[in-house]
């Protein structure tokens, strides 16, 4: 198991945090005097150089730190030190990944304060991935990491009043369309004041953890689909092997790649002894399905191939 740290750098709390030198980022007081009278911001970055020295220091290797999160108004040096925070947690922690919220500017993928304002390029000096929040990109970003952070209902933390709870089987939808992009999930559960998990996200993970005792392998180490668009489901890839997950299941019981592909062996990943009957039919490939979909959610077929399929893109 990895390790990571989530870490704000919005600080409500500290006494010279300068909620004033920003319009945008969110705080209690805002709009509102400092109670404490005059500010000196930079106390409050060198707090937070220490605060994150000290977690990269004392816990053995950290594989990830998560940064939360900037404003177009304030962000980087100015607002975090944040090229020499950067440089400082890397040279203690020199195979670790950051993500790219110490900054909200173009170079460092951002185009808005919205959540959906995000963009497709990165400079890596400032991050390692790109992280939209509460939204799958569209065609995913070729060759940039990327990371959808989503809530299983509407708030981050927990909220008596939030019953907005996605099923299961929109989750499970949701991962497999992300790894299609070539994206990671990061779903969020909001633990009550206790630190129990509600019970709608326990039984949202126990059904997410079902479907991927059976179809893990189509997930983990996959790269993004060979396909622009599938009209029954997603496809992700490893090496030679194609799998396609059928969100549609298809009533006349063919299911209709499009792709010229040398397929050696077609299995459902649920019963690999099962093989399923393919047909080549000139830019297609056609693959029998059985009469009803093993998954109603999502079934998923392994193909392997002796080769890269040709892909048709009409």
């Amino acid at each position: 198991m990895k390790v990571g740290f989530y870490h704000s750098v919005i600080d409500w709390h500290h006494d010279q945090y300068e909620y004033a030198l920003s319009k945008q980022l969110l705080h209690p007081l805002k709009g509102k005097p400092y109670p404490n009278g005059t500010r000196d911001h930079t106390k409050y970055v060198d707090y937070l150089h220490a605060e994150v020295n000290e977690l990269i220091s004392n816990y053995g290797t950290v594989d990830i730190l998560w940064w939360d999160y900037s404003s177009q108004d304030f962000q980087g040096d100015t607002a975090w030190r944040a090229m020499d925070l950067m440089a400082e947690v890397r040279a203690k922690q020199p195979t670790i990944i950051m993500n790219n919220r110490l900054f909200r500017c173009p170079e460092a993928g951002w185009k808005s304060m919205g959540t959906d304002g995000f963009t497709s390029t990165l400079d890596p000096k400032y991050g390692d991935f790109i992280t939209p929040e509460q939204h799958i990109p569209a065609t995913g970003m070729p060759g940039v990491d990327w990371e959808t952070c989503m809530t299983m209902n509407t708030t981050w933390g927990y909220s008596e009043h939030d019953h907005a709870w996605k099923p299961a089987s929109k989750m499970i939808r949701n991962l497999i369309d992300i790894a299609s992009k070539g994206g990671n999930y990061l779903l969020n559960i909001g633990p009550k004041g206790d630190g129990t998990i509600p019970v709608q996200s326990v039984k949202a993970l126990k059904a997410i953890g079902a479907w991927m005792k059976v179809n893990s392998e189509s997930i983990y180490a996959t790269t993004a689909s060979p396909f622009p668009k599938l009209e029954w489901g997603r496809a992700t890839t490893k090496g030679n092997t194609l799998y396609l997950h059928i969100f549609k299941w298809q009533k006349n019981g063919t299911l209709i790649v499009p792709m010229k592909a040398d397929v050696m062996r077609a299995s459902l990943l649920s019963d690999p002894t099962k093989q399923l009957s393919v047909t080549a039919a000139g830019t297609q490939t056609k693959i029998a399905l059985p009469a009803t979909a093993p998954d109603a959610v999502a079934t998923v077929i392994r193909l392997d191939l002796r080769g890269a399929p040709v892909i048709n893109r009409n």
